[in-house]
């Protein structure tokens, strides 16, 4: 097929103006793919939600927004605090996603894993299309590790209609990712491409930020604290290095642990614990250690993105979590390890030297450039794919 003749849906819950990950990740692939084909013709099927935190991950407009043709279904947003009727509400919106895209009659077509279970209408409704699975969270598994759905007879009614239906393509956040996914599906011929997310390689900002500290190491958490995190690790790290001398803190949280840990730093009075809006990812590079974690029974459902994102800004990360998860063995030599015990805590807290994070950093220098070239790599199989 000729290049100019190239189409494609992306289908993304949230698109701009919201500026989180996913929209972020959808960009970043719509710029790579037309630097590759500039006459490709990408279609954004979206809703007019508004994410409920947006932090500035977005740094610049770029001209190539202005090529991508976005379609919006006509649905009105139901506010409702409970989860079943949260999750019946987003079964709604992915049908009428992947409806709004199926009349669009595109062949080439990317769908991300939100909103939860739209897998179930696109994989049944683009079974004749040159279908990519894009594997953010997955679905049901994060509906069942987050106890929304407990019922085993649903989640696995749920997981057939799922996993019976496999994709052309499968673009996953790592290599374990993809191995427990062809698992679920039964199938090794799903094509395999692996793209990481929270990949960038924004120079770090000269002007250094007021918080940053230069006599001091600094440590942050930067991001969402939600159910797949260990809020636990990062409160004991609190309690643990509380009015430390060597250490600065800084703090950027969202999601449903957040003012959990706001109203323990309210509590400890810390002297060195700084509590931010946010920190643009040309700063994030000033962070010598970033706090990462993700608990056990969200193994593979969930590849915490702010763990790549440090590595790509050249800074350590000190992660809590299983050891057989993308995360760790992605990104172990450039880490610190402990669980979320004080005993461990407090043995990395004393392995936490200048020359042992100058050594790490070094190492996440090269992993950066890994993991650029496993973006565009990435970017260039989709193409070959379409």
């Amino acid at each position: 097929m000729a290049a100019e003749n190239k189409k494609i849906i992306i289908i993304t819950p949230y698109f701009l103006p919201n500026n989180t990950i996913d929209v972020i990740s959808v960009l970043k692939m719509c710029e790579a793919m037309l630097k590759i084909y500039p006459k490709l013709d990408i279609h954004i099927v979206t809703t007019n939600n508004k994410y409920k935190s947006n932090f500035n991950l977005l740094n610049k407009q770029d001209t190539f927004i202005n090529a991508l043709k976005v379609h919006y279904i006509s649905y009105f947003k139901i506010n409702v605090k409970s989860n079943i009727f949260k999750m019946i509400d987003n079964m709604i919106q992915g049908f009428q996603l992947v409806k709004l895209a199926k009349k669009l009659n595109i062949n080439n077509i990317i769908c991300l894993t939100s909103p939860p279970l739209i897998s179930i209408f696109s994989h049944l409704g683009f079974k004749n299309k040159n279908f990519f699975y894009w594997s953010f969270d997955l679905f049901p598994e994060a509906l069942e590790a987050d106890n929304i759905i407990k019922n085993k007879f649903i989640l696995k009614f749920l997981s057939n209609l799922i996993y019976n239906n496999p994709p052309k393509n499968l673009i996953s956040l790592g290599e374990l990712q993809y191995n427990y996914l062809i698992k679920k599906y039964g199938s090794s011929a799903i094509q395999k491409i692996i793209l990481p997310c929270g990949i960038h390689s924004n120079m770090i900002d000269n002007q250094a930020p007021i918080w940053y500290s230069t006599s001091k190491i600094n440590i942050g958490y930067i991001g969402n604290i939600g159910r797949a995190h260990n809020e636990d690790f990062l409160l004991n790290i609190l309690k643990l290095l509380n009015n430390h001398p060597n250490f600065n803190i800084i703090i950027v949280v969202y999601g449903i642990h957040a003012q959990k840990i706001i109203n323990c730093i309210h509590t400890l009075k810390s002297s060195n614990i700084q509590i931010l809006k946010e920190v643009p990812q040309n700063l994030i590079g000033y962070i010598d250690v970033h706090v990462v974690s993700l608990k056990d029974n969200w193994k593979n459902i969930a590849v915490p993105s702010k763990a790549v994102s440090a590595v790509c800004s050249g800074s350590t990360n000190w992660f809590c979590g299983p050891k057989d998860c993308d995360t760790y063995q992605m990104l172990n030599q450039a880490m610190f390890y402990s669980t979320d015990a004080m005993t461990s805590i407090q043995q990395t807290i004393e392995n936490l030297t200048l020359e042992n994070i100058k050594l790490k950093k070094e190492q996440a220098r090269k992993i950066s450039k890994e993991l650029l070239e496993l973006e565009q790599g990435a970017y260039q199989e989709i193409m070959n794919q379409i």
